[in-house]
């Protein structure tokens, strides 16, 4: 497992190149802040990055500003696990380090919010099942080439051996 000082450094890879992606857009976009689909990267090198990026499906989020509480659920990328639905929720509180520190059945999240208004979530999960079958499956399905399904395979052996990661979202 990866130790918090070892997941600081990513976390604030995260933001930092959030942060540049937001700078370039907000030039052509309104002042309003535009919805970001939330995401799940996980930690791999940086020749496999363009590959660990997923698009959260079935994101959920509650925040309760009066008891400093957050609630964050989602399913975990097939390409990741294999099965479809893979339901992970965390639910936590705020400490007074402004880090909303969640638990749950899968494992454990520090979160915190950005200057602009993304949360950014550390994760470590625990009690996954993968089916590693599957995973090859939809790999298999996605890839444009073998290459492609060559690094896609190594991202999701990474999050296998080491089933941590970051979510962001606004």
């Amino acid at each position: 497992m990866l130790s918090a000082n070892t997941m600081k450094p990513m976390i604030w890879i995260a933001i930092l190149s959030l942060g540049i992606f937001f700078d370039q857009a907000s030039a052509f976009d309104s002042p309003t802040p535009r919805p970001m689909p939330p995401i799940y990267q996980v930690p791999v090198p940086e020749q496999l990055r363009p590959l660990a990026t997923f698009a959260l499906e079935n994101f959920e989020q509650r925040e309760n500003q009066r008891n400093k509480s957050l609630f964050i659920s989602y399913d975990l990328p097939q390409l990741l696990v294999g099965d479809p639905n893979v339901k992970i929720r965390f639910y936590g509180n705020k400490g007074r380090d402004n880090v909303y520190r969640l638990q749950g059945d899968n494992g454990f999240a520090n979160c915190v919010e950005t200057p602009t208004h993304e949360y950014v979530c550390q994760v470590q999960y625990q009690n996954l099942v993968i089916n590693r079958g599957a995973v090859w499956n939809r790999i298999q399905q996605v890839s444009r080439s073998d290459r492609e399904a060559a690094l896609r395979s190594r991202v999701s052996l990474a999050f296998e051996k080491e089933p941590v990661g970051i979510v962001v979202y606004r």
